[in-house]
C-alpha cells in the first residue's frame, strides 16, 4: 500500500518511490564512490608506480556487496511496513440509536436514525421531553473521524409539535463511539426559549 505526501503544486511522491531513489543512491555509492576511495587508499598503501587490481577484479566483489546491502535495506523496509502511518479507521455507526439527553433546559429522550457514507453522516432525529410535552423532529449531519463524532442537529420551523411549531433549534456537539454505545456532550439554542448548555448525551444501538 502506497503512502503519499502532498506537496505544494499538487505534486504527489510515494514513499515507495522515495525509497527506491534512496536505494539507487546507495548502489551508486557502493559501485562508484567506494571503488574510487579504495583505489586512493591502495595507492597510499602500495606506493606510487605499483600496479593495482583492475576494475574487473574489483567490480564483482563490489557488486556482491551492493546486492547484500540492497537485500538488507529491502528487508528492513518490509519489516517496517506494518508500522506505516495510516489514517484512523472510520467506525460504521449507521443505524438507529436511542437514549437520553440531559442539559440545562432539562432531561429528554432522543432517537437518531443515521446514514453513513465514509466519514460523513446524515439522518433524522426525534427528541422529546421526558414528560412528552415537547416533541421535535430534525435533521442530523456530521463527520466521524476514528471513533470521534462531531454532529449538528437542526430543527426547522414546523419541526416542533404544536403549539411550538414556529420554534427552531440548533444543537452542536461531539461524542465518542465504543461498540454499541455513543457518549457525548452538546449545547445549542432554541429560538423560543434561548440557549441551553452542559448537555450530556447517552445513546445505544
Amino acid at each position: 500500500m502506497l503512502i503519499y505526501m502532498k506537496l505544494t503544486g499538487n505534486v504527489e511522491i510515494s514513499l515507495y518511490g522515495l525509497t527506491m531513489v534512496f536505494l539507487r543512491l546507495i548502489l551508486v555509492h557502493i559501485n562508484y564512490v567506494m571503488p574510487q576511495s579504495w583505489v586512493r587508499d591502495s595507492i597510499r598503501s602500495r606506493g606510487a608506480g605499483k600496479p593495482l587490481p583492475g576494475p574487473r577484479l574489483m567490480r564483482p566483489h563490489m557488486k556482491q556487496y551492493s546486492w547484500i546491502a540492497l537485500l538488507g535495506i529491502l528487508m528492513a523496509f518490509v519489516s517496517c511496513g506494518g508500522d506505516s502511518v495510516t489514517g484512523p479507521q472510520v467506525v460504521n455507526i449507521a443505524g438507529v440509536w436511542s437514549g437520553t439527553g440531559v442539559d440545562s433546559s432539562g432531561p429528554g429522550i432522543m432517537t437518531w436514525d443515521i446514514q453513513q457514507s465514509g466519514g460523513t453522516i446524515s439522518g433524522t432525529v426525534t427528541a422529546a421531553t421526558t414528560q412528552g410535552t415537547v416533541t421535535g423532529h430534525g435533521t442530523l449531519s456530521g463527520q466521524i473521524t476514528g471513533t470521534t463524532l462531531a454532529f449538528t442537529i437542526t430543527i426547522s420551523p414546523g419541526g416542533f409539535a404544536p403549539p411550538f411549531e414556529s420554534c427552531t433549534a440548533t444543537i452542536t456537539g461531539s461524542a465518542q463511539v465504543s461498540g454499541s454505545s455513543l457518549q457525548g456532550t452538546y449545547g445549542g439554542t432554541n429560538s423560543c426559549t434561548g440557549s441551553f448548555s452542559d448537555g450530556q448525551l447517552s445513546l445505544h444501538k
